[in-house]
């Protein structure tokens, strides 16, 4: 379906050589044939939906991939970009979630750095009206950290990821030097 979907974008409208086409994965369903398959049609760039290296903490968000899985997905994706058949990918983690404290949080970013991701997307947990989240904080289910705690996460986070070598080019977004 995706092979047909950029045939027909490539019919409509003329891509420039280079272009940057950017598929976003899952963790949970992405495998090394995926890989090759994306790669084969000419997806050239792969977002990853990591969120979290804790497997209790992705069980409590409901995410259906495991530590293992994620690093076994980067993996795959630092070796091919080494390769380059694949132009870039990103990894996105998100901060403030439940039960992390700042030791959790520094060994979450630790495992983003030693994946060799060279994008790295930071995102706040937001609790949005009507959701899951947000009727469980209401009950008081999710242990979530305070506004002092989230703020000094986030200088951290920017601290950290700069002290790797890392820049920040958009409010959420890191990439190293390339």
């Amino acid at each position: 379906q995706i092979s047909y979907l950029l045939s027909c974008l490539r019919e409509k409208f003329s891509f420039q050589p280079g272009a940057e086409i950017t598929m976003e994965i899952d963790p949970a369903t992405f495998s090394k044939s995926d890989l090759e398959g994306y790669l084969n049609i000419g997806i050239n760039r792969l977002s990853l939906g990591g969120q979290s290296f804790d497997n209790s903490i992705l069980k409590k968000v409901g995410r259906s991939h495991t530590k293992e899985q994620l690093l076994e997905a980067c993996s795959w994706l630092a070796a091919v970009s080494k390769t380059g058949r694949l132009f870039s990918w990103s990894l996105d983690l998100i901060q403030n979630l439940p039960d992390v404290n700042m030791n959790k949080w520094k060994y979450q970013l630790d495992q983003a750095i030693d994946t060799s991701a060279p994008h790295l997307s930071i995102y706040d947990l937001s609790l949005e009206a009507g959701t899951v989240f947000e009727r469980k904080y209401q009950k008081g289910e999710l242990n979530l950290p305070n506004e002092d705690l989230a703020a000094e996460i986030n200088e951290i986070t920017s601290d950290y990821l700069s002290q790797a070598g890392f820049s920040r080019y958009e409010i959420s977004r890191y990439c190293l030097p390339g």
